[in-house]
């Protein structure tokens, strides 16, 4: 009995089976489950905090991310309380052409400009028919013939749209204006010229024998000279001043087709 004493049996103390055994470990797994499920549910609202904190203090990139990329980057939803405040920016509106002036038909104005062609046309074939006596009056008719003729004849224009032909005629005109302007020039001074050059060689060839004869010749040949080139002046001065509205013209339908290039349409 000795053995007995030194371990002695408690029958008050109930005997735990294996079942017992069971369910008091899975009681403990059930706990620690529970606590790990509670952490993972705070777990993602702290992330989800962290993220709207990091939009806040990015404002700028925040109003340039789309709504939906926005929404989907939180798989889990929050509530109000844990999310930061939306933010709001106001971004400004492009500055575009606020009003747009009706601007003219080029080819209407280019049409208008028919019967100023055809009086430079006339005009220019008359410069060519007696510029024979005078180069430069020659030359100038050339131009201007050519110049009307490729707003007056389709098919001396060759480029079928209206660009090239304008601006042949702008160059021609100008041309043919600073040719004008060269030979009134010498016109105008060649009749004081050729008055007092008569002057001279009727004292020096000896034929001065009556003042009053010498004078009234010398009227004559002056009155005559005066009318020549008064007609030359005023035939050179109506094609330059022709050459130089043709011109304008040319120029004004140039400017029409490209209005943006040439500062007619400011944007």
């Amino acid at each position: 009995m000795a053995h007995g004493d030194e371990h002695p049996l408690n029958v008050h103390e109930p005997l735990l089976s294996s079942g017992d055994h069971a369910g008091l470990f899975d009681g403990v797994q059930l706990e620690e489950v529970h606590a790990q499920h509670s952490v993972t549910q705070e777990k993602p609202v702290d992330t989800l905090a962290q993220a709207d904190r990091a939009q806040f203090d990015h404002p700028l990139q925040n109003a340039l991310e789309p709504p939906q990329l926005a929404s989907s980057t939180h798989p889990v939803a929050s509530s109000p309380q844990t999310r930061a405040p939306a933010q709001t920016v106001h971004l400004a509106a492009p500055q575009g052409i606020m009003h747009v002036p009706t601007l003219p038909d080029a080819l209407a104005e280019w049409k208008q400009a028919r019967p100023l062609l055809s009086a430079w046309l006339t005009m220019s074939i008359g410069m060519v028919i007696f510029g024979f006596l005078f180069f430069p009056g020659m030359l100038a008719g050339l131009l201007g013939i050519i110049g009307a003729s490729l707003h007056l004849c389709e098919s001396c224009r060759g480029d079928p749209s209206l660009a090239a032909p304008v601006m042949t005629t702008f160059i021609l005109a100008t041309v043919t204006a600073v040719l004008d302007g060269f030979v009134c020039l010498l016109m105008f001074t060649q009749f004081f010229n050729g008055c007092e050059a008569d002057d001279i060689e009727a004292r020096e060839d000896g034929f001065v024998i009556e003042q009053d004869a010498y004078e009234e010749d010398r009227a004559d040949g002056c009155s005559l000279i005066l009318i020549i080139v008064t007609c030359i002046f005023t035939w050179y001065s109506a094609h330059c001043f022709l050459s130089v509205r043709i011109a304008a013209r040319a120029r004004k339908v140039r400017d029409l087709l490209n209005p943006i290039t040439s500062g007619v349409l400011v944007l």
